[in-house]
């Protein structure tokens, strides 16, 4: 399956630990950086990507309503 890098932008260093904390704890690799602004810090995870796009969620749809 192929990978590729997911980011999460400005987050405070407190969220930065613990969405790191959470990713660890699944296996994923992840990178924290700080931003250009010098005061939040981004997350980047090494996520799978895949193949298809999402399913439509039909759970509110019904035949009649189309």
């Amino acid at each position: 399956m192929k990978k590729d890098w997911f980011q999460h932008d400005n987050l405070t260093e407190a969220q930065a630990n613990e969405l790191i904390e959470r990713y660890r704890a699944n296996q994923v690799q992840t990178q924290k950086s700080l931003s250009a602004d010098y005061t939040t810090w981004t997350v980047s995870a090494l996520l799978p990507q895949a193949d298809r796009p999402p399913r439509i969620d039909r759970t509110y749809q019904q035949k009649c309503w189309r």
